[in-house]
């Protein structure tokens, strides 16, 4: 016999019908899913997709269950008063129980769902930086290029030649904090109202006891074609001369590029490209319409005729249900006892201390001013964590020489 439980049903059913998700449209995109996979962050979550791709089905833990029904009420709220919130949309939480088991899954909204646009460069952000960089795929297994979209045999020879890049195909993996060496290019207004969301989202998490989410983020290039009479001598061009940002609702800022921008998924090279002409003129100020002949000075000088940039981001905050845990603190206490960890570069940390890093990447990222408690609170964790999130018991058997470590350690919360 199988069971089949609908956890909070009144509750998710309000999320998705403030999405306008109607019930008929959510259990038939259930019924017909694509192939399942594990997911590509530590947990090793099984997942899959609706055939539309629109939504994500996610195993879990009954812990984790049990958790987001808790908070589900409150999640809920949060999320109809702040509908530019950026937080992971659950649209449901279930189990089926077979053979005796009981498995729980979650169902939440796919960030990259559009299917007109190829993520070129995927980044799973935390603010920490001890172990926080991308992993190559297995040798054999099937992988996407980043920039050309193709389907390729990672670690293969033949076939593996990328005609949009110098050498071979690189592996379109989820990069990470380290991984990360170009800012977010957006209007200082849209910059600062995205940075406020995160805020608010962050500090809702907070509240919550919830630690160690991510920020991801989606980068969709595109091609643009350079003016042939551009004077590059005198001049700093910059992105934000070609682009016009604004945000979507529902967590992604599209960049839209006036047109003579040639968008990169009409490669015709693999999925997801688009079949529509994304052409046009490139918006130039007109004091940069100059005489197009170089100096003799340049005369190994060459004039590029096109420029690649970001036209598009997807942002969302993911992995919202892990709390300051036992776990957590034992892990954290391992790696700066036992392992000689960089203390202040782990991702496991008290939920105050992991907002207010967070929050310090962001304005890093999106480039906003610093004049925020963020930044005052980071250069103060000396001073204890709140109570509130100190475990009942100690991360370690309370032994002398460990409660000396301990108690003299301003990097251990126990």
């Amino acid at each position: 016999t199988t069971l089949f439980v609908d956890y909070a049903p009144a509750t998710f059913g309000r999320i998705r019908a403030f999405y306008h998700v109607s019930t008929d449209s959510y259990v038939t995109s259930l019924l017909k899913t694509t192939k399942e996979r594990l997911s590509e962050g530590a947990s090793g979550a099984f997942m899959f997709f609706s055939e539309d791709q629109q939504l994500i089905v996610k195993s879990m833990s009954e812990g984790e269950a049990s958790f987001l029904q808790s908070i589900a009420s409150d999640y809920a709220a949060f999320l109809i008063t702040h509908p530019e919130s950026l937080l992971t949309r659950f649209l449901g939480c279930h189990s089926v129980h077979l053979y005796g088991t009981t498995f729980y899954f979650v169902v939440m909204s796919n960030l990259f769902s559009d299917h007109t646009k190829i993520i070129h460069r995927r980044y799973d952000i935390k603010g920490s930086w001890v172990n926080r960089s991308a992993k190559q795929p297995t040798k054999g297994k099937k992988v996407t290029c980043r920039h050309c979209n193709g389907k390729y045999v990672f670690g293969s020879v033949e076939g593996n030649v990328c005609p949009l890049r110098v050498g071979t195909h690189e592996p379109n993996v989820i990069l990470k904090d380290n991984d990360l060496t170009q800012k977010v290019r957006l209007d200082a207004a849209v910059a600062e109202d995205l940075y406020d969301q995160i805020k608010k989202d962050a500090g809702f998490l907070c509240n919550h006891g919830i630690m160690d989410y991510s920020l991801l983020m989606g980068v969709h290039n595109v091609e643009y074609r350079v003016s042939a009479d551009l004077d590059l001598g005198n001049h700093h061009l910059d992105n934000s001369l070609l682009l016009n940002t604004n945000i979507t609702r529902g967590g992604s800022a599209v960049v839209s590029a006036q047109p003579t921008a040639r968008n990169l998924n009409n490669t015709g090279l693999g999925d997801g490209g688009s079949d529509g002409d994304d052409t046009g003129d490139v918006p130039l100020d007109d004091d940069l319409h100059m005489d197009a002949r170089m100096p003799l000075k340049f005369t190994g000088t060459r004039k590029a005729n096109t420029v690649v940039g970001p036209a598009c981001y997807y942002f969302g905050i993911i992995d919202i249900l892990q709390l300051w845990n036992f776990d957590k603190k034992l892990e954290r206490n391992t790696k700066v006892l036992l392992l000689r960890r960089d203390p202040d570069g782990l991702s496991a940390l008290p939920p105050t201390k992991y907002k207010d890093r967070f929050c310090s990447k962001m304005a890093d990222i999106l480039r906003v001013g610093v004049h925020d408690e963020a930044f005052k609170a980071i250069n103060m964790w000396e001073e204890a964590e709140p109570s509130s999130y100190h475990a009942d018991a100690p991360a370690f058997p309370a032994t002398q020489d460990q409660r000396e470590a301990s108690t003299s350690n301003k990097h251990l919360y126990l």
